[in-house]
């Protein structure tokens, strides 16, 4: 048995984990993907890849999404005939020894519905559920085109002030945390990060990370302007934008308590594809 501690993955050790995912998602009938990119994490130096193989085979993964300097979020994945044996928990410590050395103390670790064998495991490590999140696509066939005063351009690297304010206001974080996503979203080339313009004034941002399909993330309104319905017109703006590329496969995730954002999504044409549960562990 040998053990990769990683910062970044090359395609080979990608197609490895993608094979081990659709192992377990056909046995446990899962249906999200792993997130295997490290640009947005806060600190790009931090390992949050864990491969553990017996001799060329991938036996199990364990992967680390480290947007803030806050919490990591952990999702992990052991082949069915290899469950057990303690490799996750190997994997675990690791990665726990690392998230030491940046005085990170929380984990969210991240689960589907149908894993029964990581309920198992989260029961057994004591981890407290906390929230869900809906993973959602999008249905091309219902986009139409809408008359809106907004423009939506890619940040310029002078703007980057401007948005750090823009998301500290819409999203709450703190201002190192929100300067940390900017800067690692518009200098990543599988990420392009938007603002919306009214007029004169950046009143919304929105991401979309291009990594094997398109993601949306981190969409949001100037607190002044919400509930004027600008919020769905950056949305059209966007998936215009995305469908003008040729992509054909655009989700997003909503936090199953946002009552307000997720129905803004199912009414632009949205549809759940999955369900994640978070279960926090200190």
């Amino acid at each position: 048995m040998k053990i990769l501690e990683l910062k970044c993955l090359n395609e080979s050790q990608v197609a490895d984990i993608r094979n081990l995912e659709r192992i377990c998602q056909r046995y446990e009938k899962l249906k999200g993907d792993l997130f295997l990119a490290n640009e947005i994490n806060f600190n790009h130096e931090i390992k949050c890849f864990y491969l553990l193989y017996d001799e060329d085979r991938l036996i199990s993964c364990l992967t680390m999404f480290v947007p803030t300097s806050k919490e990591a979020e952990i999702s992990a994945y052991t082949l069915p005939s290899h469950r057990g044996k303690g490799y996750f928990d190997t994997l675990l410590n690791r990665a726990i020894e690392e998230l030491k050395l940046y005085s990170i103390s929380d984990i969210l670790f991240v689960e589907e519905p149908n894993g029964n064998d990581a309920k198992g495991v989260l029961k057994k490590l004591n981890a407290k559920y906390e929230y869900s999140e809906y993973l959602m696509v999008y249905n091309r066939e219902f986009f139409k085109n809408q008359n809106t005063k907004l423009t939506l351009q890619p940040i310029p690297q002078e703007k980057i002030e401007d948005m750090i304010s823009l998301n500290t206001d819409i999203f709450g974080g703190s201002f190192e945390d929100e300067k940390s996503m900017i800067i690692n979203s518009i200098n990543s080339p599988k990420i392009i990060s938007y603002m919306a313009i009214l007029g004169d004034e950046i009143i919304g941002t929105c991401n979309v990370n291009l990594e094997e399909e398109a993601s949306i993330f981190g969409l949001g309104i100037s607190q002044r302007y919400q509930g004027k319905g600008y919020g769905k017109e950056m949305l059209n703006l966007l998936l215009k934008i995305l469908i003008n590329m040729g992509i054909k496969d655009i989700t997003l995730e909503v936090d199953s308590n946002n009552g307000r954002a997720y129905n803004l999504y199912i009414k632009s044409g949205f549809k759940i594809k999955t369900r994640f549960d978070y279960y926090r562990y200190s």
